[in-house]
């Protein structure tokens, strides 16, 4: 199968080398099918925000690092603009993932400090050891590594991996929806929001309730198959 290297800067204290071994195939599963089937292999389901068809599935193996105190989270920034946004590469492939709580907000505008730092911290970075991405508008599917050429093949393996996926039909009784609020608690707490609204204090509530039920896990890709026809 055809394959690809590229080589980059992505080191953020210093310069060095990062190879990234890449390679295209034709997709015959859909991207939900591959994040149900083999979920413990990946740590994030992502869509393309320009809205051009590609969807992403992130390696959970790599290099992880939370980056708890502020000082950390400036130096972040800093060097982001100095080095992270030039090693771009021309191959769709998720070589930084960051996930920025709420309170990194004041590290980028003109707000008051929190009293404290946020128990979880500021930004989590994620390096994905691979990750793949389906391009529903060729159907494609651009796998990148950073590991090994030879990890290509089982990372193909993984996407083409249809006959191995459970066949589990969608179960034929379900048990019973529940919600979070009985009829008569619900009713009560329309009535509160009622007596607040007349009294001045807010002008509008949404009450919200939660629907649970039990579902089989092995038959998780049954049920979005199913959903895919409505």
């Amino acid at each position: 199968m055809p394959h690809s290297l590229f080589e980059s800067s992505s080191d953020l204290k210093q310069e060095n080398t990062f190879r990234l071994f890449t390679r295209t195939v034709q997709r015959t599963l859909h991207a939900h099918e591959v994040f149900f089937s083999f979920s413990a292999s990946f740590c994030a389901f992502l869509e393309d925000p320009k809205d051009n068809g590609k969807q992403f599935l992130v390696s959970k193996a790599g290099e992880t690092h939370w980056l708890r105190e502020r000082d950390q989270a400036d130096q972040f920034f800093h060097r982001w603009k100095q080095q992270l946004q030039k090693i771009a590469i021309d191959f769709p492939a998720i070589q930084h993932l960051i996930y920025a709580s709420y309170e990194v907000s004041t590290l980028l505008e003109t707000l008051p400090q929190p009293k404290s730092e946020p128990p979880s911290g500021y930004l989590c970075l994620h390096k994905p050891a691979w990750s793949l991405c389906f391009d529903l508008l060729t159907d494609e599917v651009h796998i990148a590594s950073s590991i090994s050429e030879e990890h290509l093949d089982s990372l193909e393996a993984l996407v083409h991996a249809e006959a191995d996926i459970s066949r589990q039909d969608f179960p034929e009784k379900l048990s019973p929806v529940q919600s979070s609020y009985l009829p008569i608690s619900y009713e009560a707490a329309v009535e509160r929001v009622k007596a607040y609204i007349s009294a001045g204090d807010v002008f509008q509530v949404n009450i919200a309730r939660f629907w649970q039920m039990d579902f089989p896990d092995n038959a998780l890709l049954a049920l979005y198959r199913k959903l895919r026809h409505f």
